[in-house]
């Protein structure tokens, strides 16, 4: 019986032990099972949202490489249309685009430079290696550094020449930097041959030294890239969990870059992307163990898990080290998501670019500098509402995303953001002086990439004139810069083939109505637009810095009618002639010195020709020592100066006791609408000045009535459209000769 009870007994117990076994068995199984499919799902989401971020800079490397592309292309086509006198030295550097590219070189058949004994890394290989570039356009990358883009130069419709653009890889390796998931990974582009062609930023040890090497290609590089290519094209796959040499494994995302046979790889590491997960498992284990219950909490902690390593990655990627927020990577992203859900709504790009930062830095040092971006940033993000977006792009750059559908009300916006940056600097003493370019871009269209609206937002900004009022990329701004940009291009075609016309308008002497002196004015006559005034394009070559050659050459054909006019034995007239003021406070004596050498050529007799100088020149007060010498050189070599536009100033007067200048143009808005106490001022002028022995010319006199209240008053000289408007030269000789 004992021993009956005892088997019985026995056997329960073996029952219960293999029930409660059975039970552990089923549980670790479920354990396992679900274990596993958590595993596959983190890792199939995280991978995913790998690819998709570089899915999104591929697209934009592509973008800018492309854009570069074409550049090159749109410049060659140009360059093939120009005689080869006009292609020098000077207009293959100003054509280069620093943005874009360090160098713009020009190679024949024949392996010859311009500029000549051009020497860079690698350049002489690659002319060496690839002829087919005089065929066709090429995008050609050498020593992890520089990138050829190439397009050929016809003549006759044939390539003899090919223009070729070097770019420094600094660029893109930005763009790679950014995802590189705290220097842990890393990112490049390669070629399906295995050939590396750039790496990010400081990724060089990254990419060969960390042991980037497949366990199966035995330590060939090339190999193992070939080897990577390979398996994304033949599965279609864009992800892999790839071996290291050193048993360690990587997630690599790839994407194809639509450049040559060229791809991105990016690499983070898989401890990056599990380095919390393993913990929690663990706990997962035995809470399952113990209950259901706390399976199920378990099971929350890994889907927050799951987010946590989303949220890291988007950190890592998408955060902008300085100022904590987004960087312009994630703000296009959010950007297309908050558009696309508010598709009634209407947003603008605003873009801000601090003027003068560079001293900043430069002055406080780059921890102060960024302490001003992030200052900049937070006040500009509690500016923003809800469905509202802001990032700092780059350096000092920072993009807006508004919800507004005016520009007024978009100015208003950026106007209370300005005050309470400046209120703010004020509040806490930084002295900065800190101040913006604006330019902004309505999205009008929800299929456009959002890109061409931050590049349109760019382009408005450098139209910005310190007005504080932001400029708006609209139509008229498109037509304009293409219209600039073909003025731009026919600059030197035009000074070759002498398109600039001089025009004369009389000045006449009021004492008896006989010839004066004239102003020499400059018409462009073009060959798609016309005759173009002055007022279009001074200001453009005024910002780009051709009005220096511009001002030489009207004085240069000047000085060659003068002397044409003398071997003619014509009557030799007076001629006033406008000086830039950006030429001559950028050239100052070396200016007069080139004026005198043309007026020594043409052999033109001192007090012959007077140069005009605008009144808003002398009110910087910093320049007004340098202006007294250059006025006083002026003189020495025998030129004449006139004061232009005086009188509307808030020291005209003034002017007449510090500069001794032999003429003064009364501004023409004294006679428009004029009154007893204009006229008065008037008089009063050009007596004062009489008494100091300068000469008084009114300009803008269009009726009878302004010539006899001048007379009354001794004014010496009139210029106006009641005598005469600007003649071309043929004109104005007969109306001198008429008149006398």
């Amino acid at each position: 019986m004992r021993i009956e009870k005892a088997f019985l007994k026995k056997r329960k117990d073996f029952i219960q032990w293999c029930i409660i076994a059975g039970i552990i068995i089923s549980l670790f199984i479920c354990l396992i099972d679900n274990t596993m499919k958590m595993n596959k799902g983190v890792e199939k989401e995280t991978k995913g949202y790998v690819a998709d971020i570089v899915k999104q800079m591929s697209r934009e490397i592509s973008y800018r490489m492309q854009s570069y592309e074409r550049y090159i292309s749109e410049t060659a086509d140009s360059f093939s249309k120009m005689p080869d006198r006009i292609l020098t030295e000077s207009v293959l550097e100003k054509k280069k685009n620093p943005l874009l590219f360090e160098n713009l070189i020009i190679v024949d058949t024949e392996g010859k430079t311009f500029p000549e004994n051009f020497q860079c890394e690698g350049f002489a290989e690659y002319v060496k290696e690839n002829t087919d570039i005089f065929e066709e356009n090429k995008i050609v990358s050498a020593h992890n550094e520089k990138i050829f883009f190439s397009s050929p130069l016809k003549r006759d419709g044939m390539p003899d020449r090919v223009l070729i653009g070097i770019q420094d890889c600094k660029d893109i390796q930005a763009v790679l930097s950014e995802i590189n998931c705290k220097k842990a990974g890393f990112s490049c582009i390669v070629s399906e041959t295995g050939q590396v062609i750039v790496n990010g930023e400081n990724q060089k040890e990254n990419f060969e030294d960390q042991q980037f090497l497949l366990e199966k290609t035995k330590g060939d590089l090339e190999q193992a890239i070939r080897s990577v290519v390979t398996m994304t094209k033949e599965s279609g796959e864009k992800i892999f969990e790839l071996t290291l040499k050193n048993k360690d494994t990587m997630i690599m995302a790839s994407n194809s870059l639509g450049v040559n046979d060229w791809y991105l790889f990016s690499f983070v590491p898989s401890t990056i992307l599990e380095e919390n997960t393993d913990q929690y498992i663990e706990k997962y284990w035995v809470i399952t163990l113990l209950s259901m219950v706390a399976f199920a909490i378990v099971v929350i902690k890994i889907r927050r898990l799951y987010k946590e390593n989303v949220r890291k990655i988007e950190e890592l990627a998408f955060t902008d080290f300085v100022t904590g927020g987004s960087n312009n990577a994630a703000f296009l992203i959010d950007a297309k998501k908050k558009i696309e859900e508010n598709e009634k709504k209407r947003y603008a790009f605003v873009f801000l670019n601090i003027l003068g930062f560079k001293n900043i830095n430069e002055k406080y040092g780059v921890t102060a500098g960024n302490h001003v971006l992030k200052f900049i940033y937070q006040i500009l993000k509690s500016c923003i509402e809800e469905g509202e977006m802001v990032a700092r792009s780059e350096s000092d750059h920072y993009f807006l995303l508004l919800q507004e559908e005016t520009e007024e009300a978009v100015q208003n916006r950026i106007d209370v953001m300005m005050e309470k940056i400046h209120g703010a600097e004020a509040e806490t003493a930084y002295g900065y002086g800190i101040s913006f370019s604006q330019g902004a871009s309505f999205i009008e269209e929800n299929d456009r990439e959002l890109h061409v609206y931050q590049n349109r937002a760019v382009v408005a900004s450098e139209y910005y004139n310190n007005t504080k009022h932001c400029v708006f990329y609209n139509q008229e701004l498109s037509t304009k810069l293409n219209r600039e940009i073909v003025l731009n291009e026919s600059f030197e075609s035009a000074i070759e083939n002498e398109k600039f016309e001089i025009y004369f308008q009389p000045k006449v002497n009021l004492k008896n109505e006989k010839t004066g002196g004239a102003e020499a004015l400059v018409r462009w006559k073009h060959q798609e637009y016309g005759m173009i005034s002055p007022a279009e394009f001074i200001s453009l070559f005024e910002a780009n810095g051709k009005i220096c050659r511009l001002d030489l050459y009207v004085f240069e054909m000047v000085c060659k009618k003068l002397n044409r006019w003398r071997e003619q034995n014509k009557p030799l007239i007076k001629v006033s002639v406008n000086l830039s003021r950006i030429h001559l406070m950028e050239k100052g004596m070396e200016c007069l010195k080139d004026l005198k050498a043309i007026k020594d050529k043409y052999q033109i007799p001192d007090g012959q020709i007077e140069l005009e100088l605008t009144e808003s020149m002398f009110l910087e007060i910093k320049q007004l020592e340098k202006i007294k010498k250059i006025i006083k050189q002026m003189q020495v070599y025998g030129f004449l100066c006139s004061l232009d536009d005086f009188g509307f100033g808030y020291s005209s007067l003034a002017l007449l006791k510090e500069f001794d200048v032999d003429t003064i143009k009364l501004d023409r808005l004294f006679f428009v609408n004029s009154n007893e106490k204009t006229w008065k001022v008037v008089k009063a002028f050009i007596s004062l000045a009489h008494e100091l022995n300068i000469t008084v010319v009114a300009e803008g006199v269009e009726n009878e009535e302004q010539i006899e209240r001048l007379k009354e008053i001794n004014c010496d000289l009139v210029q106006g459209y009641y005598y005469s408007k600007p003649l071309p030269e043929e004109e104005f000789i007969d109306w001198v000769g008429k008149r006398g």
